[in-house]
């Protein structure tokens, strides 16, 4: 029927929508023809909310200002992973699960390069060109002992 009402030349005032039954050159059709056109329609996309710049920084300088003031070697480690993980966080946007499950092999300070195994096991290598997050790694990886990563 839809194809019928497309071959049909039709002036805008054969085509009466207001009363619920539609006429076409005259004769009336007592159901919607286009209520068989199957359309999708997405709803807009809602994005997250973000933090803004003052509060990321104001939570890097309070997680570098606790290991500037840390006394103990566990405190300084402690600091240093914090900062790392949330340097990680600000520069690459992985999620804490992807950080989380970082090993040894997957950091690459030479090369600047950090391979995060995502959801469904996905790969994704992020080049890392903040000084500020090499410097973080780096130093983190001193306090676990992989000294030979930072060279």
């Amino acid at each position: 029927m839809l194809r019928a009402l497309v071959a049909i030349q039709y002036d805008r005032n054969d085509m009466d929508l207001n009363r619920g039954c539609f006429r076409v050159r005259g004769d009336v059709i007592e159901i919607n023809p286009f209520d068989k056109i199957e359309t999708n329609f997405r709803e807009p996309l809602v994005l997250p909310k973000t933090l803004s710049l003052n509060i990321i920084n104001g939570i890097l300088s309070a997680a570098y200002s606790e290991y500037n003031l840390a006394v103990t070697e566990y405190h300084r480690k402690s600091a240093a992973r914090d900062i790392t993980v949330l340097e990680l966080l600000f520069a690459t946007g992985a999620r804490v699960s992807e950080i989380c499950s970082l090993k040894r092999s997957d950091v690459n300070i030479a090369d600047h390069t950090i391979k995060f195994y995502g959801k469904g096991s996905k790969e994704r290598i992020i080049q890392i060109e903040n000084d500020a997050v090499r410097n973080a790694v780096s130093n983190y990886l001193y306090f676990l002992g992989m000294n030979e990563l930072c060279k």
